[in-house]
């Protein structure tokens, strides 16, 4: 616990120390191309090689998410049926509601949460326009 406790409290100290000690602030380096290409000194073709290679792996990582949320739609529909067959009707419907005001809930939050980003990012782009 006692290291824990440590191991935390460094954390805490380090952080902004390493953000302070950026160029660019909190903001991370080479957020997007033209910081990357102007950071590193790219030439025009390396910077069309990297732009084709980062939208290959775009295009990677996307058809990836849209296999895993296509398992994750079978697995849930596989759960669904086989608790239609454990549960009782009434138990189903009221299951079916429950997970109903699940999402409604989750819906209202991934709203907020949205709405607290947009206004963050307002926040940051009028600092550094400042």
């Amino acid at each position: 616990m006692k290291k824990l406790t440590t191991l935390l409290i460094a954390a805490a100290i380090a952080t902004p120390l390493a953000i302070s000690a950026s160029p660019y602030g909190d903001r991370p380096c080479g957020r997007d191309k033209a910081d990357f290409a102007q950071t590193l000194g790219l030439s025009v073709e390396q910077q069309e090689k990297v732009g084709a290679l980062f939208a290959e792996q775009q295009a990677k990582r996307e058809a990836q998410r849209a296999e895993r949320q296509a398992q994750r739609d079978a697995d849930r529909a596989a759960m669904q049926a086989q608790l239609g067959q454990i549960l009782t009707k009434e138990q189903y419907e009221q299951y079916q509601a429950m997970q109903a005001e699940r999402q409604k809930w989750r819906e209202e939050h991934r709203e907020a949460r949205e709405q607290w980003r947009e206004e963050r990012h307002h926040e940051r782009s009028e600092r550094e326009h400042d």
